[in-house]
């Protein structure tokens, strides 16, 4: 018994370690995809047609984040989740909006209130009236959505009836993918990622709960609506992509999703 709970440690570490991994890669490629894609310099012009496709790190990161979610909200409750989310978050985001408002007004002429600041420390200075003070922590809200959303699960009791809610989401996601309804899905979720938290948790329910129907088909059904999200979404990140280009990022992202599996 001892060796089989050592051992289950072990591969849980190493999982660990896989996801860090992983998501220290996905950062990689996005700060590259910013530094080389996103320039006008043409010295890195070879180097680019890989990074052109580092802003998928993103998504990348998003099902991360639905695996590691659903593992952390397992056996909790709302205040405890909430609680090391608050944790893991905050106190980061103050360090970095502190330092981006210094440099700011150091090299510009920018001026930035302190109640512009303390709004910006709640990530939710849109919904106060006042503008970001750097558009780059808008991963880091729609991570709040998501964490607010599992949060309430957990308070009503019923984030344990995976197929009663994971099933409206899907449903609402797939909805939103095809018709841009309903429009409001983006006050409490964002929509344009939700497929990727969905896979996410999927992975872990496979891991957790084992292979069965449902589990495939919320994990089927997001890949398909991941991958529908991923040809769209370059028009906004590459320029004037060819159908090459958007078919290698649906390639890519499908690639993730075996990744995820494989680890899961």
């Amino acid at each position: 018994m001892c060796l089989l709970k050592e051992n289950n440690m072990k591969e849980y570490l190493m999982r660990i370690v896989a996801l860090d991994l992983i998501r220290f890669s996905a950062a990689i490629s996005v700060v590259l995809y910013h530094y080389i894609s996103r320039t006008e310099a043409n010295a890195y012009s070879l180097i680019s047609e890989v990074t052109n496709y580092g802003y998928l790190g993103v998504p990348l990161f998003f099902i991360i984040s639905g695996y590691v979610i659903a593992m952390s909200a397992n056996n909790r409750t709302a205040l405890q989740f909430a609680v090391s989310r608050f944790v893991r978050l905050y106190p980061a985001l103050w360090a970095g909006v502190i330092f981006s408002v210094l440099i700011l007004i150091i090299f510009t002429d920018n001026q930035y209130s302190v109640t512009q600041v303390l709004a910006n420390f709640t990530l939710l200075n849109e919904y106060l009236g006042f503008e970001d003070i750097d558009g780059v922590y808008w991963t880091l809200k729609a991570e709040l959505k998501f964490y607010a959303c599992i949060s309430l699960l957990l308070a009503f009791g019923v984030y344990h009836k995976h197929h009663i809610w994971l099933s409206l989401w899907l449903g609402l996601t797939v909805m939103h993918t095809i018709s841009g309804q309903p429009f409001f899905m983006g006050w409490f979720i964002t929509p344009a990622y939700s497929s990727f938290f969905i896979a996410g948790i999927a992975f872990f329910l496979i891991q957790h709960n084992g292979k069965n129907i449902f589990n495939y088909s919320i994990l089927f059904l997001s890949l398909v609506a991941s991958s529908f999200r991923a040809y769209d979404q370059a028009d906004g990140f590459m320029q004037d992509p060819h159908l090459v280009e958007k078919l290698t990022s649906v390639g890519i992202v499908w690639f993730f999703y075996l990744l995820m599996y494989l680890l899961s």
